[in-house]
């Protein structure tokens, strides 16, 4: 299933912003800090430590050398048995530095796994698959440590902020969220035909498309959901890879997401930003960083990656090289997605790690779809990549990833405890980047 390529937004940063950076210090030792130039001749914003914000700081103030660098995928849709059961293979015995076992998120769209009375154009059970054996992987994904979010039945458009013929009318009401993600939920939660997973251990939502408005944070609290990973956040024009923001609380809403509506970038269907939701935490969905011409051969890959992504997207900008941390929007070939090959999808995913490496470690929370992993699928056929070289991308980055001292990579939930812990009780009440425990506790109705 596509996602709807939402890095337009660099075109309006790119026209009205110019990108600042102030040098700072080099807290980890993972990665290299030494500039050159990049693909215009300019020093590189995008290796330049910018001084964190408090947003940007690790959580409970501590010192960066301090704190792991978490990774982690975020498996979207999982309608196909063979791309659900590759990465469930790859994954099952891969460790961490200090012997946990390496785990990822699924977030399932369970209308590819069940079809229930309302009719979709998009989550339906694929052609030819095993449901069965779906489900088995769908469960085999829970009892193996993976965590599991809810990512709605049917993923409809909630908020389709790209359409020119999205009118008000067609936004998701209240109910029409609740409705949505509770279906989704009775599935994984049946015996039957679900995996039979309980509905309190079900805490993590992403919205299909990647399309939210406040309707969707007022259900996802009302259901007592720990976090959501639909927002955008890092194309703030002082954060370059070294200094995104850590998960935060949305007492105070969403930076991130008050970046995109004072840019215009839902023009097509306005709305207000997100509103404060106490009892939500936002896991972000920040932007990867294209390398420049200076880190071709540290990386592997053709000089003149940034130009051939200007050519592909006419609003990317060359001299952050910011792109939607989706895969879809790096591989796809649409007008307005980047068409990356095998070689320079893998230098990006490892460069955006090494950045972050260099400074706040802020998690790097990589979306993904098994679906495009898959030898079955014809709707995903992008010239850049064959669906073999997709997982050999996706291996041989946590492979790079595990040979980091200080990365782990654990599921969101896991990251989401470790900040929580690690953030004292009393910020919320004055307003800063922090949050109850009421939500991860209590899981989804």
């Amino acid at each position: 299933m596509k996602l709807r390529p939402s890095d337009i937004l660099i075109f309006l940063l790119s026209t009205s912003l110019l990108a600042v950076g102030c040098k700072g210090s080099n807290n980890a030792s993972d990665a290299s800090n030494t500039p050159k130039d990049t693909d215009t001749g300019e020093e590189p914003d995008s290796d330049d430590v910018l001084t964190p914000d408090e947003l940007a700081t690790p959580p409970g103030g501590q010192n960066v050398e301090d704190v792991p660098q978490f990774v982690s995928i975020g498996f979207d849709d999982n309608g196909f048995t063979d791309s659900v059961g590759w990465i469930l293979d790859y994954l099952k015995d891969k460790k961490n530095h200090d012997d946990s076992p390496v785990r990822v998120n699924f977030f399932m769209a369970t209308g590819y796994l069940h079809k229930d009375d309302i009719n979709s154009q998009y989550a339906v059970p694929n052609p030819g698959e095993d449901l069965n054996l779906l489900r088995d992987l769908w469960k085999r994904a829970y009892t193996e440590g993976h965590g599991i979010g809810n990512h709605t039945q049917h993923h409809f458009h909630g908020y389709d902020q790209w359409d020119s013929s999205f009118t008000p009318k067609d936004i998701f009401t209240v109910a029409k969220w609740e409705d949505e993600i509770t279906r989704a939920h009775n599935v994984l939660a049946d015996t039957e035909y679900g995996p039979g997973i309980e509905k309190l251990e079900v805490v993590g939502f992403r919205t299909p498309f990647l399309g939210y408005h406040d309707n969707l944070f007022k259900a996802l609290e009302n259901l007592n959901f720990a976090y959501d990973c639909s927002i955008e956040d890092g194309w703030q024009e002082d954060q370059n890879g070294t200094n995104f923001t850590w998960p935060y609380n949305m007492i105070n809403g969403s930076e991130g997401d008050k970046v995109i509506v004072d840019f215009g970038f839902e023009s097509k269907a306005p709305r207000d930003t997100i509103g404060s939701h106490p009892t939500l935490w936002e896991m972000p969905v920040s932007p990867v960083i294209i390398p420049p011409d200076y880190r071709a051969q540290e990386y592997d890959f053709t000089p003149g990656l940034r130009k051939r992504c200007h050519d592909e997207v006419k609003y990317f900008d060359m001299k952050q090289g910011k792109a939607t941390g989706l895969d879809y929007n790096l591989l796809e070939k649409s007008g307005d997605t980047y068409n990356l090959n095998k070689d320079e999808y893998l230098a990006t995913l490892k460069y955006t790690l090494d950045l972050r490496l260099k400074g706040n470690k802020a998690p790097f929370l990589f979306g993904a779809h098994t679906d495009f992993y898959s030898e079955k699928n014809p709707d995903f056929t992008p010239p850049g990549t064959t669906w073999q070289e997709r997982r050999e991308v996706i291996e041989k980055f946590i492979e790079y990833a595990l040979s980091k001292p200080s990365v782990k990579i654990v599921t969101f939930e896991d990251i989401l405890k470790y900040v929580k812990d690690h953030t004292p009780s009393d910020n919320l009440d004055s307003g800063t980047d922090s949050g109850t425990d009421s939500g991860a506790d209590s899981g989804s109705k």
